[in-house]
């Protein structure tokens, strides 16, 4: 039922084959599974680092997160904080359940996912994406699909 939902959707579905066949099985099980107690609304956030920003690039980093604060560009300006480096807001998306709207994206885009070090710490929830991603589009319909499924 799942991977009928992921096919009848292309967008979401070209990222999902781009896993093995082992994260893909894993990403239908995480959307069945029923959100916990503890989950809650909140972001999903997007931000890459404005010194390799290029609106044109196809190869780049981009941190994804959650947060459950009402103004989520707080988080960018914890990392700036933290990094001493400049961050570019990508997108922010509201859920219902922000802790498993995160897992299944990471899970998603687990092809590619990487750690970076900055400054000397390593910063894990970044991926490295080779061409344009429209993550903003896809978090969204993950989303949806999330929420359809536990509606029904």
């Amino acid at each position: 039922m799942v991977a009928t939902h992921l096919a009848d959707n292309p967008l979401v579905y070209k990222y999902w084959k781009k896993n093995s066949e082992q994260v893909q099985q894993h990403l239908i099980e995480a959307i069945m599974r029923a959100p916990s107690n503890s989950d809650c609304p909140g972001y999903i956030y997007g931000f890459r680092n404005m010194d390799e920003y290029d609106p044109k690039a196809t190869s780049y980093h981009l941190k994804m997160g959650r947060t459950k604060r009402m103004v989520p560009q707080q988080r960018i300006f914890e990392w700036e904080r933290d990094d001493s480096h400049r961050y570019v807001e990508m997108f922010t998306v509201r859920s219902e359940h922000n802790m498993k709207l995160e897992a299944l994206v990471h899970i998603l885009f687990a092809y590619a996912r990487t750690t970076l070090v900055i400054n000397g710490k390593n910063r894990i929830e970044w991926f490295h994406f080779q061409e344009k991603v429209p993550a903003a589009a896809v978090v969204n319909l993950m989303n949806l699909l999330m929420e359809n499924i536990h509606d029904q």
